[in-house]
């Protein structure tokens, strides 16, 4: 069968290339076998470079801009060769009251089965553990969106804080303006998935930080709120509250002892907002059923994990959520989330498929009707 070749524009911030990033991948299964691009700007060539729906980055222009870069294809002109073409540019900018997930979803008519993207990074560059990460874009003034982060230094502000309330830390690494541009968004991305606690605004560094799984906090516009920039795993504030933000820092690094980041503490921290009603902890008996969170971890680890799968499943109450950490190559990630929804009935509500700095990967699956029996 003929492959269907599917290019979608969008030109803007290297964040919303990976905020549509769902989007292009449920335009692969809606069309499979497909094979889908996306054009955009030159300096975004390594974005979805190790993706392993996506094909190579289509390089392009604003029309705008042919003139001072010739030789590049503009978003208005007809591609030639895609049985399919659309052209997202625009589309969140006029579409202000919903997700910017959901305004990509609309413009090509494809539904995702989850809104938190994923980036894949190099296979064969290892990550590089990191405490606090804080991205410093400083925009000029014809795009002052976060005053905050354009006025003050955020990292100094930050450590002060951190200093006054006795909160142990190890380090802040600071990533500033043009990050993405300099050493390529492959690089930027690579400092950031190492980290144990990203911070920034609603920029480029913010929706990698979402994407590759580590625990972040974002300040977000009037413009452009929370509502329809942030993610499920995203702590969110608004610019321009100090305060606010510092005081979210605090709790999220959590407790003098420092941030706890491996193991079961970093699964307890990863699956908070999940926390509500009677939770099944990593080591507790399995005991009755109705469980409104069920935390696992090492699951695929063990031979009979479709077995024990089954069982966690119909001690789950409706609406409650199983939340996964796994080692990374135990299992493919994406596989597993296609096992959850397809097989075990559940709904993926969010998942990382690239591996954090310990090497593991989490999903989190919402009942939403009863699993198949997967024996």
């Amino acid at each position: 069968m003929q492959s269907t070749k599917i290019l979608v524009t969008r030109y803007g911030g290297a964040g919303d290339m990976i905020m549509m990033e769902p989007v292009l991948e449920a335009l692969f299964y809606k069309y499979a076998p497909a094979e889908v691009y996306l054009r955009t700007h030159p300096d975004y060539a390594d974005l979805h470079q190790f993706h392993p729906l996506l094909q190579p980055i289509v390089k392009g222009i604003l029309t705008a801009d042919q003139k001072a870069l010739p030789g590049y294809a503009s978003d208005e002109k007809k591609p030639q060769g895609f049985d399919r073409f659309y052209n997202t540019t625009g589309c969140v900018e006029m579409n202000r009251g919903i997700h910017g997930t959901d305004s990509f979803a609309f413009s090509t008519s494809a539904i995702p089965f989850r809104r938190t993207p994923v980036m894949y990074l190099d296979p064969d560059v290892e990550v590089q553990p990191r405490d606090i990460v804080i991205h410093t874009p400083k925009r000029g003034p014809n795009s002052p969106r976060n005053h905050d982060f354009r006025h003050y230094h955020i990292p100094d502000m930050v450590k002060n804080h951190l200093d006054k309330e006795g909160i142990k830390y190890e380090s802040i690494t600071a990533i500033g303006e043009n990050s993405e541009y300099e050493g390529g968004l492959q690089e930027m991305a690579q400092t950031i998935a190492g980290a144990k606690l990203f911070i920034g605004p609603d920029s480029a560094g913010f929706h990698m930080a979402a994407a590759l799984g580590v625990p972040h906090i974002a300040a977000f516009t009037s413009d452009f709120p929370a509502g329809i920039r942030a993610y499920p795993n995203t702590v969110s504030t608004r610019d321009t509250d100090l305060a606010d933000l510092l005081q979210k820092i605090s709790a999220l690094y959590s407790a003098p002892e420092g941030p706890k980041s491996f193991g079961p503490d970093r699964v307890d921290l990863l699956s908070e907002k999940y926390a509500y009603g009677r939770t099944l902890e990593l080591e507790s008996e399995i005991g009755g059923g109705g469980y409104d969170l069920i935390r696992i971890s090492g699951l695929l680890e063990h031979e009979d994990w479709r077995q024990r799968l089954w069982d966690y499943s119909e001690r789950l109450s409706h609406g409650g959520t199983i939340f996964m950490y796994e080692r990374h190559g135990s299992f493919d990630p994406l596989l597993l989330t296609k096992y959850l929804i397809l097989t075990a009935g559940l709904q993926v509500t969010e998942y990382t498929a690239t591996p954090d700095a310990y090497g593991h990967f989490f999903v989190a699956a919402q009942k939403v009707k009863r699993p198949r029996n997967l024996l």
